[in-house]
């Protein structure tokens, strides 16, 4: 009868096994060595769902063969951190984390009869925690970029990479957008009930601070030009930029323009728009102040140009401060100085004690 319909083309009632699955979702199953002969040939419909000996033993394979595509990649990258983006071993992987979570719940929990069923088992757990397997992702991409991090402090001497330096530049300029949402969380009641979430914990930002990570490019980079600031004025007697050369008169020139924005200002929302108080005071201490814009400043209120025995002192207390001669050509007067006595010594070979600067 299965025969003859088949024939008819009436294929909405029997499946040919090598046509495929119906769409209806159900086949006509033959198992000899369960059946007897007569019910072999009855062709009684057998729904896929009911079919869980093929379907656990068609899984179980699925995940050896995922295991073994596994242990092949660590063995050619050095871990089991694969991506989401490397499919399908990645989607796998995220699979296993997904799963591991609902397996701890199952473990912590005397009652989960509400809670959802899982694959995860004590053996897979086993097997994946023996090719040390990255449960989170997360905190395991920290750690990398964290050392990293250190690494590049121990080469150049600071934290500050730029953002053109790939994933680690990247990483860094995430860090100080998760740090406000951090401190942001700290003044919150009940941080725990907040929307706002961050990566960044307690023991995550001391690691970075034990390591001098800069939170505040433009603090950071305003104390280094401050201080120089400083000296120059020790050295020179006055902060006027026009006697300056390079970057230090430029940034000179622009912290005058915000500072006597401030003094126009005619509210403290104003104020706080153009200049905070902390860095106000920071220049008011090196000499800036209302007057210095009363009336424009002239050559002659600065001192006459330095002969080369004050120059020489200018450069033995640069010394003293900073520990070397090695004065930037762009340092001032001084700098100049030192870059034209480089100059004389390359062409007459000693250097003369009547040369002016």
């Amino acid at each position: 009868n299965c025969i003859n319909q088949c024939a008819a083309g009436r294929r909405h009632t029997f499946i040919d096994p090598i046509k495929g699955i119906h769409p209806m979702r159900q086949i006509w199953c033959i198992f000899p060595p369960l059946l007897t002969a007569a019910a072999a040939f009855s062709c009684t419909p057998v729904s896929l769902h009911s079919s869980r000996i093929r379907g656990s033993a068609r899984r179980r394979r699925s995940w050896d063969e995922s295991y073994e595509l596994l242990l092949s990649y660590k063995e050619e990258h050095g871990h089991t951190n694969v991506p989401q983006s490397e499919k399908p071993l990645g989607a796998w992987v995220n699979s296993q984390r997904i799963e591991h979570a609902k397996y701890l719940r199952w473990i912590e929990q005397d009652d989960n009869t509400e809670l959802p069923k899982t694959s995860m088992d004590s053996q897979r757990k086993k097997l994946l925690d023996d090719v040390d397997f990255v449960w989170d992702a997360v905190a395991h991409t920290w750690i990398t970029r964290y050392e990293e991090l250190c690494d590049f402090r121990q080469e150049h001497g600071h934290c500050v990479v730029p953002r053109s330096n790939g994933r680690l530049g990247a990483w860094v300029e995430k860090m100080r957008i998760e740090h406000k949402k951090y401190n942001t969380l700290l003044t919150e009641e009940n941080p725990k009930n907040s929307k706002l979430k961050t990566i960044l914990t307690q023991d995550r930002v001391q690691k970075l601070n034990d390591i001098d990570f800069v939170w505040n490019v433009r603090e950071k980079q305003f104390e280094q030009n401050l201080g120089e600031l400083r000296i120059y004025k020790e050295m020179n007697g006055h902060i006027d930029p026009r006697y300056m050369n390079g970057k230090l008169a430029l940034w000179v020139r622009r912290m005058e323009r915000e500072y006597r924005l401030y003094l126009q200002a005619t509210s403290e929302e104003e104020e706080s728009a153009v200049m905070s108080k902390e860095r106000r005071l920071a220049l008011e201490s090196v000499g800036f102040c209302e007057e210095m814009f009363d009336e424009p400043r002239s050559r002659s209120t600065v001192k006459p140009r330095a002969t080369w025995e004050e120059r020489f002192e200018e450069l033995k207390e640069y010394k003293r401060v900073n520990g070397d001669c090695v004065v930037p050509k762009n340092y001032g007067p001084l700098g100049s100085w030192v870059r034209s006595q480089r100059h004389l010594r390359k062409e007459q070979g000693t250097m003369g004690v009547s040369f002016e600067g």
